[in-house]
């Protein structure tokens, strides 16, 4: 399957699909999770505020808008539950530098170049290797980019077109 360009209103679109998930999953009776995050500086953010913020930051570091927002939702609760200030501080970050509306209300300029400013900061490192692992370990992506699995549980690659590469120029016999 192909991946469409990512327009703004689609993606406005799924990061408020991502706010609404994350709204209902912090409102589920069986989940006991704490309800606030308090950075270093003392500001205090809502669990569910912080659930949204982090699984928009997911979406904005790897986009793929036909996946299921649920996918970024787990993403933003793994790293709730590290239990590690660099998040508590980074979701106050974000939260004072923009105090007076959501992330996804954020333009999408501005979330980009805060993206930037944040690339070396352990909340983006700690978000984006969480990104990786739960991302990218879903078989509904592998679906979307064209990966068929993990050869190994397939019989390996020997039983599984290791020949087949289309990609490289035919093979020139030497004399």
């Amino acid at each position: 399957m192909k991946i469409d360009k990512l327009t703004r209103r689609r993606m406005l679109l799924v990061i408020g699909e991502l706010a609404a998930a994350a709204a209902l999953v912090s409102c589920a009776p069986e989940q006991e999770v704490a309800e606030t995050v308090v950075g270093s500086n003392g500001v205090t953010v809502y669990e569910a505020e912080s659930i949204a913020l982090l699984a928009g930051l997911a979406f904005d570091i790897f986009p793929y808008p036909d996946l299921d927002p649920m996918v970024y939702i787990r993403v933003a609760e793994r790293a709730l539950n590290l239990d590690d200030p660099d998040i508590a501080n980074g979701i106050a970050l974000l939260h004072e530098n923009f105090p007076e509306r959501a992330w996804v209300d954020v333009p999408e300029e501005e979330r980009v170049d805060f993206l930037r400013l944040l690339q070396r900061s352990r909340l983006f490192v700690l978000l984006k290797s969480i990104v990786i692992e739960v991302v990218f370990r879903n078989p509904a992506l592998w679906d979307l980019v064209g990966y068929g699995g993990s050869a190994i549980e397939q019989g390996g690659y020997l039983n599984r077109g290791f020949d087949e590469i289309t990609w490289l120029p035919d093979r020139v016999e030497l004399q």
